[in-house]
């Protein structure tokens, strides 16, 4: 049994402590949540082409490692049609991203919508906020300032804001493992 778990029932009758962790990334429609997990398996020193990605629908996650931690990250689907079955995956997520596109007002103004869900399926994960699309906006976010202490900015296209994604999402991974041991 080495899955989920570091490894088989001991024993002490105690369970094993849970080693992956689990990273739901929640947003609107067409806000990049699919691009932006396959920017994340890229590694920084490689060039990324711009695909076009396939519809996500319902959800589907990819394993990765992040901070040298096995995380399971999961995309779901931003359509209004799919948010009931969207809290199913959030259940019991260590990690919620929720992105917004800088290019869509709504996404930003959807972003209760997204942090409520968040807060009645996990309500202890933690929480990092994520500006997408930055490539995109020009000359109109070029001062964009950030209005939250875990917010990034980010664009999967020229990478500005992944390796920074990246590392915040290790850190939080870390700090849950970490705080199952305890």
């Amino acid at each position: 049994m080495s899955c989920c778990y570091g490894s088989a029932p001991n024993d002490t009758g105690i369970p094993p402590v849970k080693k992956t962790t689990k990273i739901v990334i929640l947003g609107n429609s067409a806000v990049g949540k699919t691009t932006l997990i396959h920017r994340l398996t890229v590694p920084d020193d490689e060039q990324y082409i711009l695909q076009t990605q396939a519809l996500t629908v319902g959800t589907a996650y990819v394993s990765m490692k992040l901070g040298g931690v096995e995380c399971n990250v999961w995309d779901t689907a931003g359509q209004e049609k799919y948010r009931s079955i969207a809290s199913f995956y959030i259940r019991d997520a260590d990690v919620c991203v929720i992105a917004y596109s800088l290019v869509d007002s709504k996404s930003k103004d959807d972003l209760p919508v997204w942090e409520d869900l968040m807060s009645k399926h996990a309500p202890n994960a933690i929480k990092i906020t994520i500006a997408t699309m930055h490539d995109l906006c020009k000359d109109s976010c070029s001062n964009y300032a950030c209005t939250d202490d875990h917010e990034i900015v980010v664009s999967s296209l020229s990478g500005r804001g992944i390796s920074k994604l990246r590392s915040a999402l290790g850190v939080a991974a870390k700090s849950k493992i970490d705080s199952r041991s305890q």
